[in-house]
């Protein structure tokens, strides 16, 4: 019957082969000691294959072998070599019982999962060939199936009285007549397998920073688990999404790691974790996080005014906060309405940070600013002040000469007359410019050497050559400044300008004078007799050049 028989108890005990119900619940409160556990029966009492004989009506009472028992799941456990017991069930006289019997004793061998504690005394009532249930969560026992094998009763060495048993695993499906050889392979815990190792879950932030007195861009990978008490630590990686080769993040605990000193780009970011036996988990990937905090532009300038001071101007704003700014630039254009950046001149090429006030010869007009970064990247928007006419000090007396629409001065150097406008010659190919000589000089009135001021006002405008065709459009689209709409018609770049110089002499202009040489100035006071005028127009980009509308030149004095 393929059943046990022991001696317990003055009396003989057997028990048939066939499922019994669990008798007691066991669990780590029932312990008066630690586990001693055997994982795998050894190699001389292990078997995967079990063949035998009987004698029965079938084979006319002679001894003839029954259909043998094999599991190939047992047998691929053991390496691929078979291992065959014999057991002849003399007392059994049909084969399917035989086999029966034969495939029992194979799967409850197989069953190899044995257990020795000591136990308090709720283990009283329980006797060799009852089943018991354990749980054990360090083991990964959850209410599994066991059978008893031995029992013994009697006082520890501090007179505790305590029951020893020795617990075997079993469970209902050995009895049935199904082959369970994968399930018992793997049912010893419900333990995850150590070469289960959890994935792990990527975020990322993009900032920008200085470091070394450099800005620079930093990605925080942040890698987290749902499992962190399976993960010894982890690793991380990066790249640039167009490379192939992956640069270590470094290694250590789950949380953050950080790629610095990063050029504007995407960069893929992966990370997988390792468990305490230095098994490796599964790469979990960001792909193309964006770092691009060097091509940001800068905030607009804010808090912009002008403070008139007799000939001077203060003009003033609120810093602005960009870790990488540079410095700032300002133009400036005699007209008090509907000046633009591109069409103003430079009044000062940069104001360097930390300086967010300058002083500046005063003149009516509209003043802009805009703030750059280290890469030359310029703020999106331009912010202007208008300082109207009556907020300027007048001189009492003011002598001028305008050239335009005509522009009849000479020498004109790669610059000529396009329907009223003095615009650049030959301006294809940047960078590229041209001087204007203007018709005449100013000389004082009473024809005496005078402290004056002098200025020239000239109303410019960008021209742009390819009217406005996507494709003629100079430069890299993503560092084009201004709205997508306003390229090649309202451009706000600052790729043109116009310079004005004097020259003075404190001789009588009509003889023979001696001229200073040409100086560049935005208002100058200067003393001389008589002061003559050249405009430079300059272009730093293809098929651009400056439309200079209105130009006069001004010499005031009391």
């Amino acid at each position: 019957m393929g059943g046990t028989l022991w001696y317990a108890q003055g009396k003989w005990r057997m028990k048939p082969a066939y499922w019994t119900e669990p008798v007691l619940d066991l669990n780590e409160d029932d312990l008066r000691s630690g586990l001693t556990v055997s994982t795998r029966h050894s190699r001389r009492d292990n078997f995967n294959t079990i063949k035998g004989t009987f004698r029965g009506e079938e084979s006319s009472w002679q001894t003839t072998d029954y259909p043998q028992v094999s599991n190939p799941d047992f047998i691929s456990a053991d390496g691929g070599q078979e291992s065959v017991a014999d057991v002849d069930l003399t007392f059994t006289d049909n084969s399917i019982e035989a086999r029966r019997i034969a495939r029992i004793s194979l799967e409850s061998n197989r069953q190899q999962l044995t257990v020795s504690a000591s136990f308090g005394l709720k283990t009283l009532q329980v006797e060799v060939g009852d089943n018991v249930r354990l749980t054990n969560a360090r083991f990964g026992w959850d209410n599994k199936e066991f059978q008893v094998v031995s029992w013994s009763f009697g006082l520890t060495d501090e007179l505790d009285l305590q029951t020893n048993m020795t617990l075997r695993e079993t469970a209902e499906s050995v009895f049935d007549e199904i082959d369970d050889g994968a399930v018992y392979e793997n049912d010893n815990t419900l333990l995850v397998s150590v070469f289960e190792v959890p994935n792990v879950e990527l975020s990322s932030e993009t900032r920008t920073q200085v470091i070394r007195e450099k800005l620079t861009n930093i990605i925080t990978l942040t890698v987290k688990s749902g499992a962190p008490e399976r993960i010894d630590y982890v690793e991380s990686e990066f790249k640039l999404s167009s490379n192939t080769t992956w640069i270590s993040l470094g290694t250590g605990q789950l949380g953050d790691f950080e790629a610095i000193d990063l050029e504007d780009g995407d960069y893929d970011l992966r990370a997988r974790a390792i468990n305490t036996f230095g098994i490796r988990g599964d790469w979990a990937t960001l792909a193309e996080v964006n770092a691009s905090g060097l091509l940001e532009p800068p905030a607009d300038v804010e808090g912009f005014v002008a403070e008139v001071n007799g000939p001077i101007i203060t003009l003033d704003w609120e810093p602005v906060p960009d870790l990488d700014l540079s410095f700032y630039r300002i133009r400036y254009s005699p007209e008090l309405l509907g000046a633009t950046w591109a069409n103003s001149s430079t009044y000062v090429d940069k104001v360097p940070r930390p300086a967010s006030l300058i002083t500046v010869p005063a003149r009516s007009g509209t003043y802009l600013v805009r703030a750059y970064d280290k890469s030359g990247v310029g703020s999106v928007n331009y912010t202007s002040v208008v300082v109207p006419v009556a907020d300027v000090e007048p001189l009492t007396n003011t002598l001028s000469l305008t050239d335009s629409p005509n522009f009849t001065g000479t020498p004109k150097t790669n610059v000529e007359v396009v329907v009223d406008k003095l615009r650049l010659t030959d301006y294809a190919v940047a960078p590229s410019e041209g001087e204007y000589t203007f018709s005449d000089y100013i000389e004082t009135g009473d024809n005496t050497v005078k402290r004056c001021r002098v200025y020239v006002s000239g109303v410019t405008a960008r021209h742009d050559d390819t009217a406005g065709e996507f494709d003629d459009q100079s430069g890299l689209f993503d560092s084009a400044v201004g709205l997508f709409d306003s390229l090649g018609t309202n451009n706000q770049s600052s790729d043109t300008n116009i310079i004005t110089l004097v020259s003075t002499t404190q001789d009588d202009p009509t003889a023979t004078p001696t001229w200073s040489s040409y100086v560049p100035i935005k208002v100058a006071d200067l003393s001389a007799r008589a002061f003559r005028f050249k405009l430079k127009l300059t272009s730093a980009s293809n098929n651009i050049t400056p439309s200079v509308s209105a130009l006069t030149a001004y010499v005031e004095y009391n």
